[in-house]
């Protein structure tokens, strides 16, 4: 059976982790920049206060 619009969306986030994950698919090429979880605040602000500049910004 076919799987519907809905269960698509909904497993998308699985399946990208797993590719990830499994060093299928790479987004170094898209990172720009890198914060630790405790710098949440400060990565915010300076993906807003440099939107020229960043290609994605990573917390974690």
């Amino acid at each position: 059976m076919k799987e519907s619009v809905i269960e698509q969306i909904v497993s998308f986030p699985a399946l990208v982790l797993s590719l990830l994950a499994s060093k299928a698919l790479s987004v170094e090429g898209i990172v720009s920049h890198r914060f630790p979880f405790d710098q949440v605040v400060e990565a915010l602000s300076f993906a807003s206060e440099h939107r020229g500049e960043v290609g994605k910004v990573v917390i974690g």
